[in-house]
């Protein structure tokens, strides 16, 4: 590109020079006219296929009349950025509601920008970066815990380690000095005293967070190797394995501390390296997206699974067994349906002798109860009828004494007196006497009368109502049509979410239809498409377990990552299942779109018995949920390289 002289840009005008008239220009120069004039941009230099090539910085540049550009000395703004320059308007804060933490923040954090001598290490510009971002900003009361949070971050990435115990070295207590001080006598020197109470203060106070730099600690090169997997692995499984991932606050929080500490490493330039820097910028995002995301881990696992859910597992009973039997279906077995059948039968065998022993034992200890009861309740009646009899006799004997005292004119009296003394005139059924009812009396009765009630009549205070079909599909015939077909226990992904269908016209049939049922569940459940969550970069200690098919799954399984021939049935590692949801979930899930959930899915399948139109068109296909495991953000990632030694106790001085 030419250069144009300075002394010609910026010569001054002649002060009496005025236009019009227009100066007759040179001789050696040519003045194109306004209308002969013809707009022509630039020459750009390609490589053979058209792709634009990089110019260096001795090119020179021509426009495409063959003329060379000239480089003016300053640039001047187009119009779009003069618009983007003015104010914005900012909105009137109602002065009652309080600022959170984050807007207080965002407020000036554009002008909060230092500089970094690029010749230091990344692991230093990194260190001193993080001290900075600290100091720079006004942080919220300690009662918020931000601060807490934040050191718990430093940790994560190697800037922040525990402190060791100064009595301690090597794993072995210092002799020297006691957990506790000692009485110091009042006959000891002054000094001596003096240095003995100085020593028990220290030893009471509680270690603090040291703040020593390793420059090579792997946690700090993992985070400089790949910001973007660093944040993803620290908001997901390692938020999960600390237990963080239970808390609202902490979901909310964490990730709004992680996208402005990475915004801060961006504005300030830190890391002039372009694999880190754009690295950077894409862990933004992982924390934008974690904002949302977190929080609905949350809501969902108080949502999921719904009565809609449920009410399937009380028509069917519960499809993952907790018992002995293995939790994972043979595989050899997966394409035989009628050995999948005969050991259904042992199964169902099993359990009946089972619950027949149950039951016995159950009858055995009721007729126990009984027994006791009945041993009770006559050694009760002994006791009244010895009661009674005692109590005869004592009359006996005070109406013979009665003769002897009507000569003195005090028999009356006496005999009131003793009456009255005695107070015991046997125990009266509580019918007879009218007696207030005792606490433990049985409901309905008065007094202490031990009439028993019929204990199956009792209704359990514990007992939870299970939800029922008839309440969302009303008098439905899925229990003739239909039945549960294959078990599978997995992590998916949340692909798509339907709203309920709209019901078309269907044909009056005189017995129970298979497609009536399914334009019915289409109809009156949402339903979400969940595809296979991947498996292949998962650590063995990750809590997404590989998919598997359970003992009680009924049909055909292709267990194969890739199409194979003459295999076929439900493909547990590539097929996308339709769940049915209560339509009050549609708000959330439309929101969660990629995020995972763990549970057991029951596929919901024609019975072959049940009569259905045979046409060459696709039967649906509907799943249902059983025990909703885990959620999952939709960046969740393993750490490969497994927590640090000594990571597991990383909380423990930040509680």
């Amino acid at each position: 590109m030419t250069t144009f002289p300075e002394h010609i840009i910026y010569q001054p005008l002649a002060s009496g020079q005025r236009f019009p008239p227009i100066p007759t220009p040179p001789e050696s120069v040519n003045v194109v006219s306004f209308d002969a004039f013809v707009a022509s941009g630039i020459n750009v230099p390609v490589d053979e296929i058209g792709d634009m090539i990089e110019p260096d910085e001795s090119y020179e540049e021509f426009d495409a009349l063959g003329v060379a550009t000239i480089a003016l000395p300053a640039h001047k703004l187009d119009h779009h950025s003069l618009v983007s320059r003015k104010k914005r308007r900012t909105a009137i804060r109602d002065p009652s509601v309080r600022s959170t933490w984050w807007e207080v923040w965002d407020e000036t954090e554009s002008v909060r920008k230092k500089n970094y001598n690029q010749r230091l290490p990344p692991a230093e510009r990194l260190s001193m970066a993080a001290e900075d971002f600290r100091e720079d900003r006004p942080w919220p009361p300690a009662d918020q815990g931000i601060a807490n949070y934040w050191d718990q971050f430093r940790m994560y990435i190697g800037l922040l380690a525990h402190p060791k115990n100064p009595n301690q070295k090597d794993g072995t207590e210092n002799p020297d000095v006691d957990d506790a001080s000692e009485p110091v006598s009042d006959t000891q020197p002054l000094k001596a005293r003096k240095l003995d109470i100085n020593v028990s203060v220290g030893v009471k106070k509680r270690a603090k967070l040291r703040q020593p730099f390793d420059p090579d600690d792997p946690k700090t090169e993992r985070f400089l190797d790949d910001p973007e997997t660093s944040v993803k692995i620290f908001l997901s499984s390692h938020f999960s394995r600390k237990g963080l991932l239970w808390s609202r606050q902490r979901c909310q929080a964490f990730p709004i501390l992680v996208r402005f500490f990475c915004q801060y490493l961006i504005r300030c330039k830190a890391f002039s390296e372009k694999d880190i820097d754009s690295s950077l910028r894409r862990a933004v995002e992982i924390a934008k997206c974690a904002e949302a995301e977190l929080p609905k881990t949350g809501d969902i696992a108080r949502t999921l699974p719904n009565d809609s859910s449920r009410a399937f597992g009380t028509l069917w009973g519960p499809r993952r067994s907790y018992s002995r039997e293995p939790q994972e279906q043979d595989a050899v077995i997966a394409q035989d349906i009628a050995a999948q059948e005969l050991i259904h039968e042992e199964t169902r065998k099993a359990v009946e002798m089972e619950l027949a022993e149950i039951a016995e034992r159950i009858a055995a200890r009721k007729e126990e109860e009984a027994r006791q009861k009945m041993k009770e309740a006559l050694e009760k009646e002994k006791e009244a009828r010895i009661a009674l009899e005692r109590a005869s006799e004592l009359q006996e004997q005070l109406a013979s004494s009665t003769p002897d005292a009507e000569g003195n004119g005090e028999g009356a009296e006496t005999d009131v007196e003793v009456m009255d003394g005695s107070g015991d005139e046997g125990p009266q059924s509580g019918g007879e006497s009218g007696a207030w009812p005792s606490p433990d009396a049985e409901r309905g009765t008065w007094g202490g009368d031990d009439s028993d009630s019929n204990e199956d009549d009792e209704v359990d205070p514990w007992a939870i109502a299970l939800p029922a079909l008839i309440s969302t599909l009303g008098p439905t015939a899925i229990p003739l049509t239909h039945r549960t077909g294959v078990v599978e226990c997995s992590t998916r992904r949340i692909k798509e979410v339907l709203r309920p269908a709209t019901r078309r016209p269907c044909k009056k049939a005189s017995d129970p239809s298979a497609e009536a049922v399914e334009e019915d569940l289409a109809t009156r459940f949402a339903r979400v498409v969940l595809e296979p969550w991947p498996t292949k970069h998962l650590s063995s200690s990750s809590q997404i377990e590989p998919p598997r098919i359970l003992p009680s799954s009924h049909g055909k399984v292709d267990l194969e990552d890739a199409p194979s021939p003459g295999i076929e049935g439900h493909a547990l590692h590539r097929d996308d299942i339709t769940i049915l949801l209560d339509p009050t979930a549609v708000a959330l899930l439309e929101n969660a779109i990629g995020m995972g959930l763990g549970a057991t899915w029951t596929q919901i399948k024609r019975d072959e018995g049940a009569a259905g139109k045979k046409g060459k068109g696709k039967v649906p296909s509907y799943w249902y949920m059983e025990g909703l495991v885990h959620q999952i953000p939709s960046f969740w990632t393993d750490d490969m390289n497994g927590p640090e030694e000594g990571d597991e106790g990383d909380d423990e001085y930040l509680n």
